[in-house]
């Protein structure tokens, strides 16, 4: 079993999960860009399965691969928060008044929370990011220390723990979660503030 799910499962997902609706079944085009580039993450954790096996244990020589997933699923979570920035600016031009667009350069928390009021004027992206057994607060922290652990293997070339496989699995689970969320909210926020759907 790969990373994420297919993409109709991840629409089934979003139906269930969600109290935001997305209208005509689809999710925005960064939501399906971001599964695009997920694809690296899976191949990685499919190497890892297929070489060391899904047993417990330390598997030796197998870190470098948990490594690569983390920073390149903190990679496609960055590009999947510039792209639905840009998605959603470009559908406020059309739809209503001014928009202006701005870089993220760490997808942490408060970046993101910055990104999202300076670009299209949503205040706080981040309190949509709950779930069962999961606050907004905990989904902040879970990725703000994913963020950082990215970071460190990013500008250190060795974290300061061992990097698991279970670590890349759990941030991409998380991330998924994100996207879906921050998805669904700014859908349900654009609609509200044109009458018209982003997706």
């Amino acid at each position: 079993m790969g990373l994420l799910p297919k993409r109709s499962a991840v629409l089934d997902t979003l139906r269930r999960r969600h109290a935001f609706h997305i209208v005509g079944g689809m999710p925005s085009q960064s939501m399906a860009a971001f599964e695009e580039n997920c694809g690296d993450v899976e191949r990685l954790l499919d190497i890892h399965r297929e070489l060391a096996g899904d047993g417990p244990g330390k598997k030796h020589g197998f870190e470098v691969l948990n490594k690569s997933a983390v920073v390149l699923m903190c990679a496609a979570w960055e590009a999947y928060c510039e792209d639905i920035a840009a998605e959603a600016i470009d559908h406020l031009v059309n739809h209503a008044a001014n928009a202006s667009k701005r870089n993220l350069n760490t997808p942490k928390t408060a970046n993101i929370r910055s990104l999202f009021r300076d670009a299209i004027g949503l205040r706080n992206v981040p309190s949509a990011w709950y779930w069962q057994k999961m606050s907004a607060v905990q989904a902040a922290e879970k990725l703000d220390s994913y963020v950082t652990l990215r970071g460190d293997i990013a500008h250190r070339s060795k974290a300061a723990a061992t990097i698991k496989k279970s670590h890349a699995s759990k941030f991409g689970e998380h991330v998924k979660r994100l996207v879906e969320k921050t998805d669904c909210y700014i859908n349900y926020q654009l609609e509200k503030a044109c009458g018209k759907s982003l997706f």
